[in-house]
C-alpha cells in the first residue's frame, strides 16, 4: 500500500490483495466483525433508549464503546504481530499472534485504549446533547432493510452536525491506530507511545489527511452496489425479498470491519514511513545536507517483505 494513490480504486485493489495473499490477516478483521454486528443491531434496535433514562442510555452507550474499543484495539494488536512477523521473514502464525497480542502487548496498551474510550464517550456525550434522539430513529422497527439501512449510514436523522461528529471519531480512531504500532512494536510506554503517534501527525499532516479521505472512499467504493439497491428500493418503493436484504447486510458489516482493516494498514504504513524519514534525516544531519521531507523517502510497502524495516524499526527486534 502507498499514499497518493490516483483515486480509490488503488486502495481497495491493494487492501484486498493483502487479504487475499496472507489469508491469515482476515482472523482480526472476522474477529472485529463478529463483535461489532451484534452490537451495533442491539444499539440501533432493541435497546430501549427513551424508556431506560438518561442514566441508562448513558450506561448502556459506555458499556458499547468499551466493547467496541477493545474489540477494535485487540484486533488492531493481532494484526500488527502478524505483520511484524511477516516483516521479519517468519510464517505467520495466528496463535503467536495472539499470545504476543495479549502479553506483553495488551497491558501496554490498556491505558491508550481506556484514553480512547473515555473521549469517545465524551463525544457521544456532546452529540447526544447537540442532537437528541428523534421519534423516528427510536420508533424504528427491527428488520432486514431497515438493519441494512443503517448499517450502511443511511439514516434519516443524517446531517452536517452528524458528519462532523463522526469524523472526529475517526480522527481519533486513526490516532490510536499511529499509536499503537509504537507499543506492540517498538515496546514503548503508553506516555510515550502516545506522544510519538501525536508527533507523527503533526509532522506528517498531509500523509494523515490522505488517509483520512481514501479509507472513506476505497469503503464506499466497495459499499456502491448495497446503495444502489438501498436508494432504488426507498425511491421507487420497491420490496426486495429478506434473502437480498440479508445478503446486503452481510456486505455492509463486512464492508464496515474492512475500513477498519484498511485503516489499520494506512497506520503501520505510515508508522514505518515515518521510521525510515526518521532515519534518512540521521543520516542526513551526520552528513550536514539537508533534512529530506517525508515524500523524498521511498514508501515502505506492506505487501511486500522488506528487510531494511527490520533494521531501521526494529519490528520486535528487542523481543526475544
Amino acid at each position: 500500500m502507498s499514499y497518493g494513490f490516483q483515486d480509490g480504486r488503488t486502495l481497495l485493489r491493494e487492501s484486498l490483495t493483502i487479504l487475499g495473499r496472507f489469508p491469515k490477516l482476515n482472523v482480526p478483521l472476522a474477529l472485529t466483525w463478529l463483535i461489532y454486528v451484534p452490537t451495533a443491531f442491539y444499539a440501533k434496535f432493541l435497546f430501549p433508549w427513551e424508556q431506560a433514562g438518561i442514566l441508562k442510555d448513558f450506561a448502556f452507550a459506555l458499556l458499547a464503546i468499551l466493547i467496541l474499543s477493545a474489540t477494535i484495539g485487540f484486533s488492531c494488536l493481532v494484526l500488527l504481530e502478524m505483520l511484524r512477523q511477516q516483516e521479519r521473514g517468519e510464517n505467520i502464525s495466528i496463535f503467536r499472534a495472539l499470545f504476543h497480542a495479549m502479553l506483553p502487548d495488551l497491558p501496554k496498551a490498556f491505558p491508550v485504549i481506556l484514553l480512547w474510550i473515555l473521549v469517545w464517550f465524551g463525544l457521544t456525550i456532546v452529540e447526544f446533547f447537540s442532537k437528541p434522539l428523534s421519534s423516528a430513529d427510536s420508533n424504528e422497527q427491527a428488520s432486514a432493510d431497515s438493519a441494512t439501512k443503517a448499517l450502511a449510514g443511511l439514516t434519516s436523522t443524517a446531517d452536517f452536525t452528524q458528519a462532523l461528529y463522526q469524523a472526529v471519531k475517526k480522527g481519533l480512531r486513526l490516532v490510536v491506530f499511529l499509536v499503537l504500532p509504537a507499543v506492540a512494536w517498538d515496546h514503548l510506554w503508553p506516555t510515550s507511545a502516545i506522544k510519538y503517534g501525536r508527533d507523527m501527525v503533526k509532522t506528517h499532516v498531509n500523509a494523515f489527511s490522505s488517509a483520512f479521505v481514501l479509507t472513506d472512499f476505497a469503503t464506499w467504493m466497495l459499499m456502491i452496489p448495497t446503495l444502489f439497491l438501498v436508494v432504488v428500493s426507498v425511491k421507487w418503493n420497491l420490496a426486495l425479498a429478506d434473502p437480498v436484504w440479508y445478503a446486503l447486510i452481510l456486505v455492509c458489516s463486512l464492508a464496515w470491519s474492512f475500513s477498519l482493516f484498511v485503516e489499520q494498514m494506512f497506520a503501520a504504513q505510515l508508522y514505518l514511513w515515518d521510521l525510515k524519514w526518521r532515519e534518512a534525516c540521521k543520516v542526513a544531519a551526520e552528513s550536514h545536507r539537508a533534512l529530506p521531507d517525508l515524500e523524498s523517502v521511498a514508501k515502505p510497502s506492506i505487501l511486500e517483505i522488506s528487510p531494511e524495516l527490520v533494521a531501521v524499526g526494529k519490528l520486535g527486534g528487542r523481543r526475544s
